[in-house]
This record gives C-alpha cells, structure tokens and sequence, in this order.
C-alpha cells in the first residue's frame, strides 16, 4: 500500500520543519526577552533539524544502520550539550538573583 521510504521521508520532514518551526519560536523569544536561555535552545533545535536533513542527504531514507554514524552522534551531542547548558546557565543565574 505506502512504500516504507514514502513513509521515512514524510516523518523525517515533519521532523525537520518542527525542529526548524521551533527554532524559529525560541530566536523570536531571545529578540524579545534578550535571555540567552532561549539562544541556546534556538540553535539547538537548528542543529537538530540540520542533522536530519544531513541523514537524509548523505545517508538516504532506504538504509536503516545510518543513524549509527559518529557525527549523527555528535551533531545530537551538540544539542543536547546546549540545552543542558541553557538549563544549568538559567539556574545559576537565578540563584544569584
């Protein structure tokens, strides 16, 4: 009925334009609020959606091990690396307050 690429290739684009649409909501947050909390999170979110559409660029949808490569590892490690340093700045910052 659906091909599994048709598939792969749709929930990977809603992946990335969601990654992307949320990147955009966090840098109109940081250009109103000017708290970098939302800088980081923003660019984390870029980072996100271009490491999907790096695997769906270089690897293709039809190989299911390209996740297993080391810098789709280290682009996630990346982002989620500034969203734990967006949390722990946030608190300390707070705490000083």
């Amino acid at each position: 009925m659906f091909n599994p690429i048709s598939i792969i290739l749709v929930l990977s684009g809603i992946t990335t334009a969601t990654f992307a649409a949320s990147g955009i909501f966090f840098l109109k947050f940081y250009k109103t609020s000017r708290d970098p909390f939302y800088l980081f999170f923003c660019l984390s979110c870029w980072l996100l959606s271009i490491e999907r559409i790096a695997i769906l660029t270089f690897i293709g949808p039809a190989q299911t091990n390209g996740e297993s490569s080391p810098w789709v590892y280290l682009i996630r490690l990346v982002a989620f690396s500034l969203i734990v340093i967006a949390i722990v700045n946030k608190n300390r910052t707070r705490k000083k307050s």
